[in-house]
């Protein structure tokens, strides 16, 4: 073994500095953990990223979210049954299934017109509601009184009417108030608003006849049929004067009594007057006797179809039977009554709409695809479309 030049004690050195190698210790330490902390500063990202990832995969899976159904009483029971047959006699408040209210107060008449899933439409007949609808829900809520409509998304808020006038209160959030009687014709009200619009139903009337009668269904912005002056006025009979009073003051429950068994029968069975023949069906729809209705309602369309009142009364009779009735293709043949008689233009939409359902509920699915294609075409940004679809799929 060949011998070493130099002693090995006088190449490495035995007194090495202790700092320097802890110095050198953590520098090793310091690159070996380099590597982890580097996939630390991207793995976090890729993760978070593979999670959007998997929940957006996950909702196209799903499909988009069902839309929110008709709105219910609490308990489940359906709005337009309660509202519909209900006499208030009393102070009444009605919780609903999103967590809005209404108060009614006695003698107010409420009707449901539209309930979907994103609108709720009611027809305030008379007397005073106060609503206090829960803000941030899907629906879009409308009032009507006559010549008067009230548009919310959330806010509490009281509509009273009579035949003298719509007074409208609000008392949180804002809400927009819409009549040609006003001037401009749009107004938005916010806490502490308050507005009264003076309705024509009184002044309208002819000086020694009766006052016209208290339509709850007409259009945003229809005022009431003008009254025909000179035409030759017979003098009702007591009973009849005060059915008519009643139902005037949107008291149909009480006109329906003094009416009696079989008394909207007898009554359009004598009666030759558009307006009247209107009443009555008022009288028999909103006090819950909706079958009644029928009879007034078809004289009005075969007696007077020359009155700008028949297209509505055709328009109402099919709203009957689609509804209360659940006659679907006798509906429809009323719907399209009403659009050749003539309606005005804030049904007409409505008026395509139900058509559609009518047909397409009763089988008709050639008719049904022929007035969704007409829909389409004329409300291309119809309120109702996601309704029409429902019943005709529009064609890819």
């Amino acid at each position: 073994m060949k011998k070493l030049p130099h002693p090995i004690d006088s190449i490495l050195d035995a007194r090495a500095d202790q700092g320097a190698l802890h110095r050198a210790w953590r520098g090793v330490q310091a690159r070996r953990a380099r590597p982890a902390r580097s996939v630390a500063r991207w793995a976090v990202p890729v993760a978070a990223g593979a999670l959007v990832v998997l929940v957006a995969l996950g909702i196209w899976l799903r499909g988009p979210a069902a839309p929110p159904g008709p709105l219910a009483v609490e308990g489940g029971d359906p709005l337009a049954t309660l509202l519909g047959s209900r006499d208030v006699a009393r102070p009444f408040t009605l919780r609903l299934s999103d967590r809005s209210r209404l108060e009614l107060s006695p003698g107010a008449r409420l009707e449901v017109a539209e309930n979907a899933g994103d609108r709720l439409a009611l027809l305030l007949a008379g007397g005073s509601v106060r609503f206090a609808v829960t803000p941030g829900g899907p629906r879009r809520w409308t009032i009507h009184a006559g010549p008067v409509s009230v548009e919310v998304v959330g806010t509490r808020f009281t509509v009273t009417r009579s035949p003298e006038a719509v007074s409208v209160e609000v008392r949180e959030g804002t809400v927009r108030v819409t009549s040609e009687l006003l001037s401009p014709a749009v107004r938005l009200l916010h806490a502490g608003d308050r507005i009264r619009v003076a309705t024509p139903m009184v002044a309208a009337a002819p000086v020694n006849g009766p006052a016209p009668a208290h339509r709850p269904d007409l259009p945003i912005g229809e005022p009431p049929p003008p009254a025909e002056v000179g035409t030759p006025s017979h003098a009702p009979t007591a009973p009849r004067d005060a059915w008519r009073a009643a139902e005037e003051s949107g008291d149909h429950a009480r006109a329906y009594a003094i009416l009696g068994p079989g008394g909207i029968r007898r009554e359009a069975a004598t009666s030759d007057d558009a307006g009247a023949l209107m009443a009555l069906a008022d009288v028999a729809r909103l006090s819950g006797h909706a079958r009644e209705a029928i009879e007034p309602l078809r004289r009005v369309t075969r007696e007077h179809a020359g009155d700008r009142r028949a297209g509505l009364a055709a328009f109402t009779l099919g709203r009957v039977e689609l509804g209360e009735l659940g006659d679907a293709s006798t509906a429809a043949t009323s719907f399209e009554l009403a659009l050749r008689l003539g309606i005005p233009g804030g049904l007409q939409e409505l008026a395509h709409a139900r058509l559609v359902e009518a047909h397409a509920r009763a089988g008709h699915g050639a008719d049904a695809a022929r007035w969704a294609q007409q829909y389409r075409a004329r409300f291309p940004e119809g309120r109702h479309a996601a309704e029409v679809d429902r019943w005709v799929p529009a064609s890819p």
